[in-house]
């Protein structure tokens, strides 16, 4: 029997059966599952297998309904990864996102030693909007490239990318093939481009059905949404996009100084604002 309250829990080994009891303040048996599951993950290495959800509901006494939803609480932390026909699984750690420097997606998951690919969703040349025209400093409706990506790291959907760029100024860059190349890499062999520095901002955003389902996620898990110019050493617009990214799979870390000891400052970090400068292509 597993005991609850304000003081105290007392964990079972597994596979012994549970009974819940809350004998004073009266907490939801989801949410008591869940700090159980939270409690054992911790012992857990990434990639283990839980039981499944009616397994779950056996162990608990409690119905499939019940424990399905609180293990969703937990994949919607991103502590468990759910794969549709596999099972439950603890997720790997977040991984850092730092916004102060400008590095390709490829150039950042190769540092972490996962290897890249990605799936092309479009790739074409379309005429430029009013909002990517503005951030290119080009006409409106002056053809543009525009890419639309999954990046994977280790099989793994990380972020949906899509970006824009002038399509006079990088002649043939369409027909590249962006499944195993880095659109940054590319402009910099092919063209002599080399982008120096990004602007942009950070936001959070609750995936679409199409979006959820290509990053292998529920809608109930956030997006970080980074939108962003890119520019080379003359500060001239090269490229504008969004990524998005999996807030189940990063993690943004920020650094604040109070502005009475600005002049003791001995970071080149200026607070949040100094993040907002990715580079994810």
């Amino acid at each position: 029997m597993i005991y609850i309250n304000s003081r105290r829990m007392i964990l079972p080994p597994l596979g012994v059966s549970i009974h819940i009891e809350m004998p004073h303040k009266r907490v939801p048996l989801y949410e008591q599952i869940e700090a159980i599951l939270r409690d054992r993950i911790r012992s857990m290495q990434p990639g283990e297998r839980l039981p499944s959800d009616r397994d779950l509901a056996q162990e608990f006494g409690v119905s499939f309904v019940t424990a399905r939803q609180a293990v969703s609480r937990l994949a919607a932390d991103g502590l468990v990864e759910r794969h549709v026909g596999r099972g439950t699984f603890v997720a790997s750690a977040r991984l850092e996102k730092n916004m102060s420097g400008l590095t390709s997606f490829s150039e950042d998951m190769g540092r972490r030693g996962l290897a890249v690919h990605s799936k092309v969703l479009e790739c074409d040349v379309r005429p430029a909007s009013r909002d990517v025209a503005q951030a290119l400093q080009i006409a409106e409706n002056s053809p543009v490239v525009h890419i639309r990506r999954v990046r994977f790291a280790d099989h793994t959907p990380m972020t949906i990318e899509a970006v824009n760029l002038y399509a006079l100024a990088f002649p043939g860059l369409a027909d590249e093939d962006f499944s195993r190349q880095s659109l940054y890499e590319i402009l910099e062999r092919r063209y002599g481009v080399a982008l120096t520095v990004a602007r942009g901002v950070l936001s959070a955003v609750t995936p679409t059905g199409e979006e959820a389902q290509m990053l292998g996620i529920t809608r109930t898990t956030p997006l970080l949404v980074v939108a962003r110019t890119a520019y080379n050493q003359h500060n001239e617009p090269i490229e504008y996009g969004e990524s998005r990214y999996r807030s189940d799979r990063y993690q943004v870390p920020i650094e604040m100084w109070s502005p009475r000891r600005s002049s003791a400052r001995s970071s080149p970090l200026a607070g949040i604002s100094s993040y907002m400068q990715p580079s994810p292509s």
